[in-house]
């Protein structure tokens, strides 16, 4: 990989089944900016989050979300969440957003974009989220439900 024979490296670090030298190589990768040949070692050698952290540069987002159940990294979580909302995968980007530890927003996408005031209010009451609280306010008085609202104001 030093001299320049990536495709070869890789190869040989792949079929040894040495997780120490997968991360070596990864690493030597990464820095030679072969993101996506880093991230199949990072994977390969059990980095997740690195990986997970290269295939986001990448865009590849179903990797990332094969990769997301062995990752605690709430950041990581929270970009895939970004992601998936923007593509309008909500419910995605729910189990992310929670994932994430980013409440408000799994409140904001239920009230707004899923039509689930059932969960969101599940979730508030649960977490007693200020911001959430006054999400589900603004979302009754916008239904002319003020005894509702009143619960949450």
């Amino acid at each position: 990989i030093r001299c320049g024979d990536l495709r070869r490296g890789v190869n040989l670090a792949t079929e040894l089944n040495n997780k120490q030298l997968k991360r070596e190589c990864a690493d030597i990768l990464e820095s030679k900016k072969q993101h996506v040949e880093a991230a199949i070692l990072y994977e390969n050698s059990g980095q997740y989050e690195k990986a997970a952290s290269l295939y986001i540069k990448l865009k590849n987002w179903i990797k990332v979300g094969s990769l997301l159940p062995n990752i605690n990294a709430p950041k990581i979580h929270l970009q895939y969440a970004k992601a998936k909302e923007t593509e309008g995968s909500y419910r995605e980007a729910v189990a992310a957003y929670s994932s994430a530890r980013e409440q408000d927003s799994v409140v904001r996408l239920l009230l707004h974009n899923l039509n689930a005031p059932e969960e969101a209010v599940a979730i508030v009451r649960a977490n007693k989220s200020v911001e959430g609280a006054k999400m589900i306010a603004k979302f009754f008085q916008r239904l002319n439900d003020y005894e509702s609202a009143i619960q949450f104001l």
